[in-house]
């Protein structure tokens, strides 16, 4: 379950999110993936991650790429997976980095 706070949170990071802002868009996902103050949905989260990715947002690149590897609200696509570590990892974001190491080994 959530508190009343969470679904608040939810709210308005939904409307930031329809109005194109990348950050509300990432959290919105992290919610959607995890299922705090709103149901789970990974395909959503996926669509989320992807709009705020293609604004260039480092941990929405990353999320990307977690959902490729495990094949998570997408079809597990490796390449897929290791094309949003790089973008991630180009900006300097460790876990991407990471990431990246351990798919190569």
């Amino acid at each position: 379950g959530y508190n009343k706070s969470d679904g608040q949170a939810v709210y308005w990071w939904k409307k930031a999110s329809m109005q194109g802002h990348r950050v509300a868009q990432a959290h919105l996902g992290i919610r959607l993936a995890t299922g705090v103050g709103i149901t789970k949905n990974t395909v959503t989260a996926v669509k989320w991650w992807r709009q705020s990715a293609d604004q260039g947002y480092m941990l929405s690149q990353y999320n990307l790429g977690v959902m490729y590897a495990r094949g998570q609200g997408v079809q597990k696509n490796v390449d897929e997976a290791l094309k949003w570590y790089r973008k991630a990892a180009a900006q300097g974001y460790q876990g991407a980095r990471q990431a990246l190491q351990r798919l190569k080994s």
